[in-house]
């Protein structure tokens, strides 16, 4: 299978954003507005302005097909994504980077036998003269060693995973006992391939599962994270960023909460605010017995979430206060202590002291 994805993503202050969309006037973007309610519920973390340039997927090639078509079809959306990033690209290099962050974003997954991945070099221009931050995120389905075929052999010869059954209907809490059914009863690998392609769904539940599924097996792929971090962490669909905040809990809970410790400071320290409250909030109750280290350390638990007290992100703030809060009811003089040291004339201080304050 062949599978690709290129699209401009812009991330920022919402005149900003909102300027640059009457400039793609006539171009499929999607503009979503922090603060809004998206699907009736909860507001959206960010204003993110969102343009596909090219897209496309295919199964394997047999010897019947007509390739030259195919590529041609696959050369020609790449040639318009390059026309619109040349058209755009003066426009995008006068944005303002304190104000707007500016991502060209491309996906795909492919056979071993598809060999490397080329862009063409008008595309990769155009997107430095737009000024954009170009991130890759590529997939390689390597064909099964020895030890997976055995383990098949075990469970009957030529089984592959089941099809994903249709999601209509689940709540977010089926959609993941469904995803940990699958990562438990089908091959790893299977599980990841047929994972990646539902991070392009059009439907928000379709990327939950895929969120889960990457989650629930990236004990064994640690590689899953690179994913989560370069795929979902920009996703700006609230329920997403859930699923993402308990799949990195999932991987912590695998690999225990110890051993997890320097990937949880990376995320911590990650540019994207999504990716810092996926830890914050991911990993509350951070003391609970569950969580055995913290549990024993509820020190390191309370430095970690009181760095983010001045937080650029409101959204991070209000998930880190939250969880202090959590940490305060089980041990009120360690959280004080520490919240005493705050500068409380410091606005961003003050939010997250008040959201550890709100409920003892």
């Amino acid at each position: 299978m062949s599978h690709f994805d290129i699209s401009l993503r812009l991330i920022g202050e919402l005149d900003v954003l909102e300027n640059a969309a009457h400039a793609m006037e006539g171009l499929p973007f999607e503009l979503r507005r922090r603060g809004e309610r998206y699907r009736r519920r909860r507001v959206q973390p960010a204003n993110v302005l969102l343009l596909q340039l090219a897209k496309w997927e295919r199964g394997a090639l047999y010897s019947f097909d007509d390739r030259e078509t195919i590529f041609a079809e696959e050369d020609r959306q790449l040639a318009n994504a390059t026309t619109v990033l040349q058209q755009l690209a003066p426009m995008l290099a006068n944005l303002d980077r304190s104000q707007c962050d500016r991502q060209l974003y491309i996906s795909t997954i492919r056979e071993e036998e598809d060999g490397g991945l080329t862009l063409p070099e008008e595309l990769v221009a155009a997107a430095g003269d737009a000024g954009l931050s170009i991130n890759v995120s590529i997939l390689v389905l390597m064909p099964d060693d020895d030890d997976d075929d055995d383990d098949q052999d075990a469970e009957g010869e030529g089984q592959r995973m089941q099809p994903i059954p249709s999601l209509d209907g689940l709540n977010w809490s089926q959609v993941r006992t469904l995803a940990r059914e699958l990562a438990a009863s089908e091959l790893r690998d299977d599980v990841v391939a047929a994972a990646l392609p539902l991070l392009d769904a059009a439907e928000a539940k379709r990327r939950m599962l895929a969120v889960y599924l990457l989650g629930f097996t990236s004990d064994a792929r640690p590689g899953n994270l690179d994913i989560l971090l370069e795929r979902v962490v920009p996703d700006p669909d609230w329920e997403v960023q859930e699923a993402l905040a308990q799949a990195f809990n999932a991987y912590c809970t695998a690999v225990d909460y110890e051993t997890a410790l320097p990937v949880i400071d990376g995320w911590l320290a990650d540019a994207h605010p999504n990716a810092r409250r996926a830890v914050s909030e991911g990993l509350r109750p951070w003391t609970a017995k569950s969580r055995t280290y913290f549990a024993r350390h509820p020190e390191a638990a309370i430095s970690r979430l009181a760095a983010l007290r001045r937080d650029t992100s409101e959204y991070v703030r209000h998930s880190a206060g939250n969880a202090l809060r959590d940490i305060r009811r089980s041990y009120p003089a360690l959280v004080d202590a520490e919240t005493a040291t705050w500068n409380l004339d410091d606005a961003r201080e003050r939010f997250t002291y008040e959201r550890v304050l709100k409920a003892k």
